[in-house]
């Protein structure tokens, strides 16, 4: 039971620092979705003009992905585990185009959305 709380906390975290990025309103394509999740990202980490190309790519696949998965059948579990794979792969990916110090500090952003969906979690749970 523990495990599928951890993956559902995992789930719901990914979800909470995707969702708070305004670019991932319903009423915006992919493309714009995955732009200012870029945007976002550069105000967040400062990563260099040079790079904003390279991250918009991975960004728009990590959308156009997420979209699918979305709309996808099956188990939230299957899903949790699907959305944990997209998200490996993106770091992967980000962490070739980012210098150390970008990458860390994208990671450190991440670790610091998913304390505080925890923290709302357990508050909403109370």
């Amino acid at each position: 039971m523990k495990i599928i709380m951890k993956k559902y906390q995992l789930f719901f975290t990914v979800i909470l620092f995707l969702c708070s990025f305004k670019g991932f309103s319903q009423n915006k394509t992919t493309a714009e979705k995955a732009d200012e999740l870029t945007k976002n990202m550069k105000s967040q980490i400062k990563f260099v003009n040079e790079k904003q190309d390279a991250v918009y790519a991975i960004n728009l696949d990590f959308v156009t992905k997420l979209e699918q998965l979305k709309s996808q059948e099956g188990s939230k579990l299957t899903k949790i585990q699907n959305l944990k794979k997209l998200d490996s792969e993106r770091d992967i990916q980000l962490k070739k185009v980012l210098s150390a110090d970008e990458f860390k500090l994208f990671t450190d952003n991440k670790s610091k959305n998913r304390k505080t969906f925890k923290e709302h979690f357990k508050d909403s749970k109370n």
